[in-house]
């Protein structure tokens, strides 16, 4: 996702007030996996860590911590019931995957190499825009939809969206059908801002296809 893109993206989402505290414990999740990244994991080779990057972790961690935070202080919840903990569970997804996409804009800009992250590029800026501009967020919190559901879904689009982009269609035509796979998929008044910002991603992510 490119700077431009991003920006869109963050002021589309400021739109609507109550993505306010979500989109600040993103950035500050984002900015706590820098600073413990640099500080800690760059610095301190311990063995267990193996091959695993910790900056795929890191921002759900962080990011489970602010989730626990809204609802304590911000929802003024009464007490942890399941409901509550499911709706923490899915705060910290979303807040996880949109610190992890800032995460790897500033990783990218500032030239550090994230293998982990982009092993998989287009399933990961579907799951974020998913996650971004469709229903998922509220599917999983009422129960309509599971985790694993919205995994498998991801899956599906991207597999789908796989096939427009390593096919022989025109540039223009590839951007028609992906428009039609995202309906139902993203929210109708947010679909252009999504259709620019994948469109953009996938072209990069398979153009070695």
């Amino acid at each position: 996702m490119d700077l431009e893109i991003f920006v869109q993206t963050v002021l589309t989402l400021l739109k609507d007030s109550k993505n306010f505290y979500f989109l600040l414990y993103a950035v500050a999740s984002s900015l706590l996996t820098q600073v413990v990244k640099r500080l800690f994991v760059n610095k301190v080779k311990v063995e267990i860590f193996g091959k695993f990057n910790l900056a795929v972790i890191l921002p759900f961690a962080f990011g489970a911590v602010f989730a626990v935070l809204d609802a304590l202080f911000v929802n003024k919840v009464s007490g942890f019931n399941f409901n509550t903990v499911y709706g923490v569970v899915i705060e910290t997804t979303a807040i996880g995957a949109t610190a992890t996409a800032i995460f790897r804009l500033v990783s990218s800009m500032s030239g550090q190499s994230l293998t982990a992250l982009k092993k998989d590029e287009a399933f990961a800026c579907i799951y974020t825009q998913m996650i971004y501009f469709g229903c998922v967020r509220q599917q999983l919190k009422d129960g309509t939809l599971s985790l694993s559901a919205f995994v498998s879904q991801v899956k599906l689009v991207r597999d789908n969206a796989k096939a427009i982009y390593t096919s022989d269609d025109a540039d223009e035509r590839k951007k028609t059908r992906l428009a039609r796979l995202l309906t139902g998929v993203i929210k109708d008044e947010y679909v252009n801002v999504v259709l620019d910002t994948l469109h953009q991603a996938l072209t990069v992510a398979y153009s070695n296809n």
